[in-house]
């Protein structure tokens, strides 16, 4: 009985194992890579659906993109990777087949175009090297968006998945299931900035001549210009990050941290004062 057992295990095994020359691994991975000059003060626009964005400040100056395209069941090779070159700078999209002729995917500029995703399980996480000078812009469903060490304005936008930003400019972000991390050089913005997570926090990191007054409980002075200051319940609170959607006072800090744990709306901040000189 134990000899049958063993041979109809033995029988099934090699009927599960491929033939020679054959595989039962996914479809293959796939690259692609783009490279191009950019204007300084246009930006390099990434638009994905499945997978991470990572960008970082480029050694020359020249935008480089790199994708890598993988799947467990669907090609690779039926991505199309899209390079549209506009007046604003460059826009790269990932588009996907369509199931609807009449309405394929498109790859357009900010929020235009289509960018839909049925039963499709490639994703494609992008590398991009953005000069300095240069603004990036990166926008996805399903994954991370990082921008680290850059020095231009950035906005990253996800749904599932968290932002974290570094940048010499300015900073928009927004996701539903992740948290924020901003670190911008710049509070000079115009109008208002949104911050929005649903299910996350946000930290927000501010420079040093921001006003951070907490309606009366100010925050204590770094040891040296430049010291980073994190916001903690004992001088800095959520409410005195909103002011209504202000920051305001009297006294200016070498750096001012906002925290914000959801989930709640993430407040609207207003063009701020600027701390005297």
């Amino acid at each position: 009985m134990r000899r049958m057992a063993v041979l109809a295990l033995a029988l099934a095994l090699a009927a599960w194992a491929p033939l020679p020359g054959t595989s039962r691994s996914g479809p293959e991975d796939r690259d692609w890579n783009w490279s191009g000059r950019v204007a300084s003060g246009d930006a390099v626009e990434i638009k994905g659906i499945n997978g991470e964005i990572s960008a970082e400040l480029a050694r020359g100056n020249e935008v480089e993109v790199e994708a890598r395209l993988h799947g467990r069941d669907d090609d690779p090779d039926e991505i199309e990777m899209v390079v549209l070159e506009h007046d604003n700078g460059v826009t790269i999209c990932a588009v996907y087949p369509s199931e609807d002729r009449d309405e394929p995917n498109e790859c357009r500029p900010g929020g235009r175009g289509r960018m839909n995703v049925k039963n499709n399980d490639v994703s494609v996480d992008f590398v991009v090297r953005v000069p300095a000078g240069v603004h990036f812009i990166g926008r996805t469903v399903n994954g991370d968006v990082e921008a680290f060490g850059l020095e231009g304005d950035v906005k990253a936008y996800t749904v599932n998945g968290g932002v974290d930003i570094t940048t010499t400019g300015l900073a928009h972000a927004s996701t539903v299931n992740g948290s924020i991390t901003v670190s911008m050089g710049r509070a000079d913005w115009q109008g208002s900035m949104d911050f929005t997570t649903v299910n996350g926090s946000v930290t927000l990191e501010f420079p040093g001549d921001l006003d951070c007054d907490d309606r009366g409980r100010r925050s204590r002075p770094g040891r040296e210009d430049g010291e980073r200051q994190r916001a903690d319940p004992a001088f800095l609170s959520r409410d005195a990050c909103r002011q209504q959607g202000r920051i305001g006072g009297t006294l200016g800090c070498p750096r001012l941290f906002c925290a914000w744990t959801g989930p709640y709306p993430v407040p609207r901040l207003a063009a701020p004062h600027r701390a005297p000189r």
